[in-house]
């Protein structure tokens, strides 16, 4: 029986039947159609292979348009605001700043250029001296992502163009938030110019944290005041001195922030919106003390420079003779000394 089962291909009893025997004697038994069935699964699988890798093809031959279309259209914006932004320029030389209120205002400007920087922050200036204090700010924090490609001492002067509109304007909580990004920003990368930073941390009075983490800022705008003086540049050590008075002033060492700001105020080469500040720490100073007709003098002084300057037309201003914000600085100083002077004008 088992050669007979053996000669048909079928398991004998005289050897265990173990899945490979089986197998074995069960292709042997339908060879035609186990081939035919391998044929078809080498065939399917091939299929699905194939099948597999074009689709794999397609979707990263779809991904490479996307990602191309998504180019053009990049490029493609990149070159419109190109030529807004140049159109906008023609424009402010022209002085026509409504029109590139308007203009700008369609735009999205993301990626930092010189040129946008430059629209940005003339147009910004624009609504401050004209008291468009939320225009002009909601401006001065767009250029503060644009100014990325200006020269440090070009992105140094911006903040001084944010923390005046956002504390004349009211925006309390805003400036509070400024300060913070500002000092955390020079702190990590100190440059030549920390006066400016405290100045512009210091327009109001701010809290023994803070003062703090100002006291580095402090002691590089001292050393930054020695080299200036040995350098003999008056002009540099002039506004290094009114940073530190208002410095002084706010950390409550009064006969130092005196001492400064009659420094400042000592120096060759007048500049009146940085005596208006001046003045106006001397009387803020003075008033703390006590001294009220010392301080009054002082308060006078202050308000004939600001007054004065009212009652000519703003502009941006020059870097001799002081800019608009320098002016702002001392508005919002003789703004503090009035309130707490008892002052106050309606």
């Amino acid at each position: 029986m088992d050669i007979l089962r053996h000669l048909n291909h079928e398991t004998v009893t005289a050897r265990p039947p173990t899945w490979m025997y089986r197998t074995q004697k069960a292709v042997r038994r339908n060879r035609l159609l186990f081939a035919a069935g391998t044929a078809v699964a080498i065939a399917l699988i091939a299929g699905m292979g194939t099948s597999t890798w074009l689709l794999l093809k397609e979707r990263e031959a779809h991904k490479r348009a996307v990602e191309a279309e998504r180019q053009q259209a990049r490029l493609r914006h990149e070159a419109e605001t190109r030529e807004k932004i140049t159109q906008a320029t023609l424009l402010i030389n022209q002085e026509r700043y409504p029109e590139v209120d308007e203009l700008l205002r369609k735009l999205d400007i993301t990626e930092p250029t010189v040129e946008g920087a430059a629209a940005v922050r003339v147009l910004g200036e624009w609504h401050a001296i004209e008291g468009r204090y939320r225009q002009a700010s909601e401006l001065f924090r767009l250029l503060m992502s644009l100014d990325t490609l200006d020269s440090w001492d070009v992105q140094s002067l911006d903040p001084l163009r944010l923390g005046p509109v956002l504390v004349l304007g009211g925006d309390t909580a805003a400036y509070v938030a400024f300060r913070e990004e500002m000092l955390a920003k020079f702190l990590a990368n100190p440059r030549p110019v920390a006066d400016r930073v405290i100045k512009a941390c210091m327009l109001t009075p701010a809290d023994d944290r803070l003062l703090e983490k100002l006291a580095p800022l402090s002691e590089l705008s001292a050393q930054q005041m020695r080299e200036a003086d040995t350098n003999g540049d008056a002009f540099q050590a002039a506004w290094i001195s009114m940073s530190m008075a208002i410095w002084d002033y706010r950390r409550g060492d009064l006969p130092s922030a005196e001492q400064w700001a009659q420094r400042c105020l000592a120096y060759p080469d007048f500049n009146a919106p940085r005596a208006a500040t001046a003045h106006a720490v001397l009387a803020l100073s003075l008033q703390k003390r006590g001294l009220i007709q010392e301080a009054r003098s002082e308060t006078l002084k202050a308000r004939d420079l600001i007054e004065g300057k009212s009652r000519v037309p703003q502009g941006r201003g020059t870097p001799v003779q002081g800019f608009w914000f320098d002016w702002a600085f001392a508005k919002i100083l003789l703004r503090e000394l009035e309130t707490v002077g008892g002052e106050a004008r309606p």
